[in-house]
């Protein structure tokens, strides 16, 4: 099967990516429990940044829970619009859960969150 490209287009930025990452191994079914969208653990001095790819989707839509090692993601998706007719519809926002271990120990609320051009930015204090 051929791998389908996604086209976005944001203000400053114009790039082809696949934000959506499907793990087999992880789902028997072809369910959105195996859909991970692409993402960035960085460790810094005194901090850990994670970098989310999440086109099209609004903070209000994506849950975060911090503890000390990890950070859960959830995101419902995105409500379709009910009343627009689509002529052509090629993209969806998918729900998804993603656990991330983290490199070294954090304060679990000592943390700043942003979204900035379909990428979600969480930074987390070290402890």
């Amino acid at each position: 099967m051929k791998k389908l490209k996604r086209f976005y287009k944001f203000p400053e930025t114009v790039y082809f990516d696949d934000f959506i990452v499907k793990h087999d191994y992880l789902s028997e079914s072809n369910d959105t429990a195996s859909l991970f969208p692409y993402i960035n653990v960085i460790d810094n001095l005194t901090e850990i940044e994670i970098q989310l790819v999440v086109p099209h989707i609004s903070l209000i839509n994506l849950n975060v829970s911090v503890s000390f090692d990890s950070v859960k993601f959830i995101c419902k998706g995105r409500e379709e619009e009910k009343d627009r007719k689509y002529y052509l519809k090629e993209f969806s926002v998918p729900e998804f859960m993603r656990n991330v271990k983290l490199p070294s120990n954090i304060h679990p609320n000592d943390y700043s969150k942003e979204l900035k051009n379909g990428v979600f930015h969480l930074y987390l204090k070290k402890v």
